[in-house]
């Protein structure tokens, strides 16, 4: 069998794509409905085939089909939004700037299936969207997205507005503060952490944590509604799944990064036990990124809290734990891991407890001191000035009790 070669195959796919494009554009109802289709189908191949549909106008035809509020048409035309607007971020502001949005937000309030597919596409034209005036247009989709996930009982729907509304809230504080403003939207996304289904637990999860890296008071809002244990109930269960066990870490991590008051509340809440048993020598290379995100967590409950947070983690054995791995860590796990431990050990800088307890101990901070990573070489040669002379004092000390037992024995004779 004959095989076409790539550039006859591209060849083909552009005419297609091209072909799609005119019956988009057309003024024909059904014509329109075939293009949106046919041109979700060819944007899908590549980002370039996307590219020209945008270009040769497909935005404000899509925004048409959407207009006529026909239910299969507008699943179409939701798809070619969303599978345009995923290509490139030039795509995603070009179709915004076409208007596609309003048409989508108002298929919100479609049935199940409608919804869905709108939210989805809504959610491509928020993810990673950077450009001013697209910004501008978006401030619109936050109201019915918190309406759709506050009255749909759809797996799928709640995952696909939980995305769009953590896309929203992925940025500055004014962008998060739209997202927090819609009443029961925080309430709702912490609610749905434990949901079963998993790619809903994990849209939920991107939510809560995009809205607790933001100003203190925006995480107070968060921890109002009971963000922080539905957040720490994620850390030893989330060890199936690397991946939600690492985000609920970051969003403790930004938490940690908080208040005192709020780095109090962390620790009243039982959020050191679970971050500090992922801690361990025995974890493998996979697990270095939750890892590293459980020692940010720690550290800075460290740096951000008051005397008896450190004293509980002391107790606790946090720094013996972050000796311990500093001493065993793969060298390629080394970049992530060591400087949260570097941190947290520092957090220790006037006790004993920031030096080496062992020779290996002192070994790896030394080595660590000459690695090629500045972030860790830097933290480590720090620790190692403060664990010097803490060193010599324990030396001294030594010294000073032999020669009072020495004096002793000259008084006692």
């Amino acid at each position: 069998m004959s095989r076409a070669s790539p550039s006859a195959l591209s060849a083909r796919a552009e005419a297609e794509c091209r072909s799609a494009i005119a019956l988009l554009v057309s003024r024909d109802p059904a014509e329109q409905a075939t293009g949106a289709r046919a041109v979700a189908a060819a944007a899908a191949q590549s980002p370039q085939l996307s590219q020209l549909a945008v270009a040769s106008g497909a935005g404000p035809a899509l925004a048409d089909v959407l207009g006529r509020g026909v239910a299969a048409d507008c699943q179409s035309a939701a798809l070619a939004v969303g599978t345009l607007a995923r290509a490139s971020a030039e795509c995603q502001a070009t179709l915004i700037a076409q208007r596609v949005l309003p048409p989508l937000l108002a298929r919100l309030e479609g049935g199940d299936a409608d919804t869905e597919r709108a939210a989805w596409a809504v959610r491509w034209l928020c993810r990673g969207c950077s450009d001013p005036a697209a910004l501008r247009e978006l401030r619109a989709a936050p109201a019915p997205l918190a309406r759709v996930l506050l009255a749909s009982e759809a797996a799928g729907v709640l995952t696909e507005a939980c995305w769009a509304l953590a896309y929203l809230c992925d940025g500055p504080d004014d962008q998060i503060q739209a997202v927090v403003d819609e009443r029961g939207v925080c309430a709702k996304c912490v609610e749905l952490l434990a949901h079963p289904r998993l790619a809903l637990q994990a849209a939920a999860l991107a939510c809560v944590s995009n809205i607790v890296s933001g100003s203190e008071a925006q995480t107070e809002a968060a921890i109002a509604v009971g963000a922080l244990p539905a957040l720490i109930r994620l850390v030893p269960a989330g060890g199936a799944v690397p991946a939600v066990q690492k985000e609920a870490c970051f969003a403790l991590a930004n938490v940690g990064a908080g208040s005192a008051a709020q780095v109090g509340r962390l620790v009243a809440s039982g959020a050191l036990p679970p971050l500090l048993a992922l801690l361990e020598p025995a974890w493998t290379l996979a697990n270095a990124e939750a890892q590293a995100e459980a020692a940010w967590a720690v550290a800075n409950m460290a740096s951000n809290g008051e005397a008896l947070h450190l004293e509980a983690l002391g107790e606790l054995g946090g720094p013996r734990r972050a000796w311990s791995l500093l001493t065993t860590l793969d060298p390629p796990a080394l970049p992530a891991v060591a400087p949260p431990l570097l941190q947290l050990l520092l957090a220790f800088r006037r006790t004993r407890q920031a030096t080496p307890p062992t020779a290996a101990a002192a070994a790896a901070l030394e080595r660590l001191g000459t690695h090629a990573d500045t972030q860790v070489a830097s933290r480590a040669r720090r620790l190692a000035r403060f664990a010097r002379p803490s060193r010599l004092v324990d030396a001294g000390a030594a010294v000073l009790a032999r020669l009072s037992v020495a004096v002793k024995g000259v008084v006692d004779r």
